[in-house]
């Protein structure tokens, strides 16, 4: 909790900071939900200010821009805060001697820096709810280890974000929203996937309006074999809302095909696309596994798919098969990730394609190995696998 002798002493400085946000409320109001207008307003009145009192601060050493990336990283994928890690794995190494604390005075003010006043960040925010609950247990850690005082900038950003966040749905709050989530393809954060999902899994009748954890697998395996990609034509079977062919596009692919067969998905995935700038032609095109023709397989000139947990509902066998009889054709190469929830259906998904696809190979992809740049449930980590199908 929040201590009231530093609550009561930097809620003083609400009004004084008011008066610069007015003047642009108008234009601001348009483009931002009521709930984030006033964190809209308090980040272009820092931006556009000739005298910010925040600026950017002397270098920071490897180890602790490394712990601010790690936190931001996070930030931007929305992890749950109860799996978050707020310190640098153990054995890592760099110039320091000592390891960075999230509660010293100097990662409070990168944290602000590099994700509250960052304006590439906050063009795509993540959701208020999630934003204030990452600040409000910021500070609760700051507060309750009594080493470093909260800086007063963090708090105002947490005053702001408490005056303007609705109530969860459980506390009386609307229901949730889509919201954007970013997913770094590197350490750095200096790529990165912005998509405007669903924070339930269940939205319009579909499961395909948020990311599953087995995209992140297989878009780990091509950030580590980029080669998979480069230069070819990528076709995104079932690509729920985009992250995955988004993904590929950034990694080297030379034109990239996001289809799917519900319209809702689709329409969520051509903003995606948008959100992001992607190098090589990306569009969303409809494909409807029981009634494709052979023009839009055609069309969409296939030599790599990329398939991610389409094997969960055993009635998605069939029309599944029956789609990638066709696109699955000598020399394209097919990339599957699947969280084995029931694995009967994954048994007779392979009986399935082995019967209609015959002599096509199908080879497990080790992922032992694969260095993890996305955060995943633990419990799904024990049941994704990624396989390669193809003819020899």
């Amino acid at each position: 909790m929040l201590s009231g002798s530093k609550g009561s002493g930097r809620m003083s400085k609400a009004p004084f900071i008011l008066g610069p946000f007015l003047p642009y409320s108008s234009h601001l109001r348009a483009n931002n939900p009521p709930c984030s207008l006033f964190l809209a307003i308090h980040r272009e009145w820092f931006l556009q200010s000739s005298n910010n009192k925040i600026a950017f601060h002397q270098p920071m050493d490897n180890n602790t821009q490394a712990l601010v990336l790690l936190i931001k990283r996070q930030v931007l994928q929305m992890r749950q805060l109860r799996q978050f890690q707020w310190s640098l794995p153990e054995g890592t190494s760099g110039e320091s001697t000592t390891m960075p604390s999230v509660t010293s005075p100097e990662v409070q003010q990168a944290i602000l820096d590099q994700i509250f006043y960052d304006p590439v960040v906050q063009k795509h925010p993540p959701s208020p709810i999630y934003q204030h609950s990452f600040a409000k247990k910021l500070i609760s850690m700051i507060e309750s280890e009594g080493v470093h005082d909260v800086s007063d900038d963090l708090f105002e950003v947490f005053t702001d974000l408490m005056m303007t966040t609705p109530k969860r749905p459980e506390d009386g709050g609307p229901p949730l929203k889509p919201c954007f989530k970013s997913y770094s393809l590197d350490r750095s954060c200096s790529k990165v996937v912005t998509v405007m999902e669903e924070q339930t899994t269940i939205s319009a009748g579909t499961t395909g309006l948020r990311t599953w954890e087995a995209s992140y697998w297989l878009a780990e395996h091509f950030i580590a074999h980029p080669e998979l990609l480069a230069g070819k034509n990528v076709v995104d079977v079932g690509c729920g809302v985009g992250f995955l062919g988004i993904a590929c596009a950034l990694l080297g692919a030379k034109k990239v095909a996001l289809t799917d067969g519900n319209h809702d998905v689709l329409a969520m995935v051509q903003q995606n696309i948008a959100y992001n700038k992607v190098p090589c032609p990306t569009a969303a095109s409809l494909l409807d596994w029981e009634s494709f023709t052979d023009e839009q397989i055609a069309a969409l000139e296939a030599q790599v798919l990329i398939l991610s947990d389409l094997t969960y509902d055993p009635t998605n066998i069939v029309p599944l098969v029956s789609v990638l009889k066709a696109l699955l054709v000598q020399g394209v190469d097919a990339y599957m990730s699947s969280a084995i929830r029931n694995p009967q259906t994954f048994v007779d998904f392979f009986k399935s394609i082995r019967k209609e696809c015959v002599g096509v190979q199908i080879d497990e992809v080790p992922l032992k190995d694969t260095e993890h740049l996305f955060f995943f449930d633990e419990e799904t980590v024990q049941t994704v696998k990624v396989f390669h199908l193809h003819f020899p």
